[in-house]
């Protein structure tokens, strides 16, 4: 499962304190995501929430930023989350995918920009993975719109993509000269993969939330092509339900 998967949902828990009342959130939420990797079955996650949202330091869990600059329409912030896919040979359902190396979280720290376009919100960021385990760098840009359907009632649509350079898509899906017995060596460049996602928020009081989301992620050919993944993109669910004080 993507870590990317579990950001998301500890960050649409902490978004609800835009319009909750309160600095701590707490919660619960449920996730199913599949794992590009050849012959892995779809998992199925629940994890509790924990955020905080302060003057200038906010935390999701498993992420943190920190306010830098803002004014009437843009917001720049420094952010420390976890980045791309991870891989442990040992909880591997086919023999062949046994025999790999275990592919390493990422941790990815960077800054990011958010520019309210008046028809819809942009958002920028740049980060480097610094485990030394990936080793590079990734850009991601988003654009979504917030839409009030009903009294605390939003949908969020929201189209982007994620480039990561050739050090971190190598790493996760390249296979090295000699690794194993069962794959060639393949050597992966540099991939940029569009998303698009759906939220439903609904506020329940001032203090209770609940939200779900949808996402579909398309891999770019240089992910599709590695012998070691089995899937052309990767499509999301989760479900959750937070309260904050």
């Amino acid at each position: 499962m993507q870590l990317r998967t579990i950001c998301l949902c500890v960050a649409l828990a902490a978004a609800g304190h835009a319009q909750a009342e309160g600095k701590w959130g707490l919660g619960l939420g449920a996730i199913t995501a599949t794992s590009p990797y050849l012959g892995e079955s779809r998992d199925f996650l629940v994890v509790p929430l924990v955020s905080y949202e302060g003057e200038d330091f906010h935390f999701s869990g498993v992420s943190a930023t920190y306010d830098l600059y803002e004014n009437e329409t843009l917001a720049l912030k420094a952010y420390i989350s976890p980045g791309f896919d991870f891989f442990d040979p040992d909880d591997a359902d086919w023999q062949s995918m046994k025999s790999l190396k275990e592919r390493k979280f990422s941790v990815m720290a960077g800054f990011e920009l958010e520019a309210d376009l008046g028809f819809a919100t942009s958002t920028l960021s740049a980060g480097h993975d610094v485990t030394g385990n990936a080793s590079g760098y990734s850009l991601s840009w988003g654009i979504s719109q917030h839409y009030a359907l009903a009294k605390g009632l939003m949908l969020i649509p929201e189209i982007g993509v994620v480039y990561a350079d050739a050090k971190v898509v190598d790493y996760y899906y390249g296979v090295d000269s000699g690794e194993s017995p069962y794959f060639g060596a393949y050597e992966a460049d540099s991939a940029l993969n569009p998303y698009a996602s759906l939220t439903l928020m609904y506020q329940i009081d001032k203090n209770w939330q609940v939200f779900s989301n949808l996402e579909y992620t398309k891999y770019d050919s240089e992910i599709k092509d590695s012998p070691i993944v089995g899937r052309d993109g990767d499509l999301q669910f989760l479900a959750a339900f937070s309260y904050t004080f």
